[in-house]
């Protein structure tokens, strides 16, 4: 690691925004239900993040140096033509994806003398799910730019040339679980893209398997927030800041976002669900009577956590950003929702 990595990050506070879709109300009105996460608790256990899911996200480490490199695209930056024009992939791949790259290892390299062994031999998936194990100072700057690098990962992933499939739906187990969970695929599409729509400003739109069951849970996060730091497991992700679509598309999202739509890559998603570890089994829960088990001591939560519990899988709100420092006078640029 040297010096050049190391640029100016924007002071800026973090607010986190979440929309959840619950399955079990996905099909009436009122499913949409509004969360902040301000001063709630992150879970104390998160899925595993395994070999499989880093391959697939191509998340690996120039091991003579130590810093994480720019995931490779699977796709040429012309393949997702005509609904994402070349200049725009390359722009968001080389210069928006690889500046959180280079800012994401500059904060690891002022981090890891922090840390303890086993903090800092965290892939970056690992550091945003336990991103309150960050020490307090550094942890915005994580969070801003180690989630810029993951988000950016899963969306780039999920998006796939279209050839003659002009039409691509899920199918198999995928086309199962979307079923179970929305009733149609065109009931999800709905209900993806309304969360979409609603997203202010910057952040993304996400389909996630929940931490303890393959309950599909549709939210948004603001930002480069992410939802592995609230315990759960994206497997779709469209990206809703506008360096993602404006050459092309200006300020109407909703045509980007249903152009879109036509390049999720099915077996991509398909391959992310598998590659997730199987979700955490549900205990039951203690009874009150004697010989059931322990009543929790008033004001402290018990030792089994439902992680399906709200409560339990949203982190708590973040603080100030602390700046890196700045080297020959390169001013951050990713921040900025522009080319």
């Amino acid at each position: 690691m040297t010096a050049a990595h190391v640029c100016v990050i924007s002071l800026c506070l973090l607010s986190i925004s979440l929309q959840a879709v619950n399955s079990k109300d996905s099909f009436g009105d009122g499913a949409t239900l509004e969360v902040d996460l301000s001063g709630k608790k992150p879970p104390k256990r998160f899925p595993k993040v395994t070999a499989k899911l880093l391959e697939l996200l191509d998340v690996r480490k120039n091991e003579s140096e130590g810093d994480w490199l720019l995931p490779r695209l699977v796709y040429d930056y012309d393949a997702l033509e005509p609904f994402m024009d070349e200049r725009t992939v390359r722009i968001h791949h080389t210069g928006h994806h690889a500046a959180y790259t280079t800012k994401m290892n500059a904060a690891l390299q002022y981090l890891l003398p922090a840390m303890d062994e086993e903090v800092s031999g965290r892939n970056p998936l690992e550091h945003i799910q336990h991103l309150m194990d960050i020490p307090e100072e550094w942890r915005p700057s994580m969070g801003n730019q180690g989630g810029g690098y993951v988000n950016h990962a899963f969306s780039f992933f999920v998006m796939g040339p279209i050839g003659e499939e002009v039409e691509r739906e899920p199918t198999g187990k995928l086309l199962e679980v979307i079923e179970d969970s929305f009733g149609t695929v065109e009931r999800f599409r709905e209900l993806f893209l309304g969360t979409g729509t609603s997203v202010f400003g910057s952040g993304y739109t996400w389909l996630c398997l929940a931490p303890r069951s393959d309950d599909l849970k549709i939210i948004r996060t603001s930002n480069q927030d992410s939802p592995l730091t609230m315990g759960l497991r994206p497997i779709l992700v469209i990206d809703l800041w506008e360096h993602a679509y404006y050459l092309r598309y200006q300020n109407v999202r909703d045509t980007y976002m249903g152009d879109w739509w036509l390049l999720i890559d099915w077996d991509r998603v398909q391959q992310l669900k598998s590659a997730w570890q199987a979700p955490f089994p549900k205990k039951p829960k203690r009874g009150k009577g004697k010989g059931k088990g322990k009543k929790s001591k008033k004001g402290k939560r018990p030792e089994t956590i439902d992680f399906d519990d709200e409560e339990d899988d949203i982190p708590p709100g973040q603080e100030q950003e602390k700046d890196l420092p700045e080297i020959n006078g390169q001013e951050d640029a990713v921040e900025k929702d522009e080319l």
